[in-house]
């Protein structure tokens, strides 16, 4: 496990956890409590079980402010921002409903606003009240405000991401990557 919570996500780290996924041949250095002695008995040949391990998603919902967002097309008919907000503030919930980190940002020419993404109890209500709280943008210019937004820095892991069990199921990798990481 990569986060603190279990995700409802496929990871594309084997690891030895709760969701079998496959066997693989045994090579030395191979834990023996991962030996599936079943098909030692039938085949005298060594196989180790292999598991998926679930992760959290990180997800930043990016949602464009800008004048031509006003468009409506027709007067009863919402504007692209309104349905950008509804879209956004949906997706959002479903995001944190499966207890992953979820963000936001609005932009126009420049970033508006920047909600870090977490799974906190009142982050869909942040989020909300970020894309209401936004006003229209004045300009498009897209481009130059996800190039800003990528020269922004990024948050370091939590400590809680640090937690995991190694992909061999021992302790001793956990002190390894901890021994590596930049936390106190």
């Amino acid at each position: 496990m990569e986060g603190f919570l279990a995700g409802l996500h496929r990871s594309p780290f084997r690891g030895f956890s709760v969701e079998f996924t496959e066997h693989r041949a045994y090579q030395a250095g191979d834990e023996l409590r991962y030996l599936d002695w079943r098909i030692l008995g039938r085949s005298d040949r060594l196989f180790v079980k292999q598991f998926e391990e679930e992760t959290n998603l990180r997800s930043m919902i990016l949602v464009d402010a800008s004048r031509s967002m006003a468009w409506r097309g027709s007067p009863e008919r919402l504007t692209k921002r309104a349905y950008a907000d509804r879209l956004g503030a949906a997706l959002a919930l479903i995001l944190l409903r499966q207890r992953d980190a979820t963000g936001l940002v609005t932009f126009d020419e420049q970033v508006r606003q920047v909600i870090p993404a977490r799974v906190k109890a009142g982050q869909w209500t942040r989020i909300v009240r970020g894309l209401l709280d936004t006003p229209d943008g004045e300009g498009t210019a897209a481009h130059a405000a996800l190039q800003r937004l990528t020269a922004l820095p990024v948050p370091p892991p939590s400590r809680a991401s640090s937690r995991g069990l190694s992909s061999h199921g021992s302790r001793r990798g956990r002190a390894r990557r901890s021994a590596g990481s930049s936390l106190p």
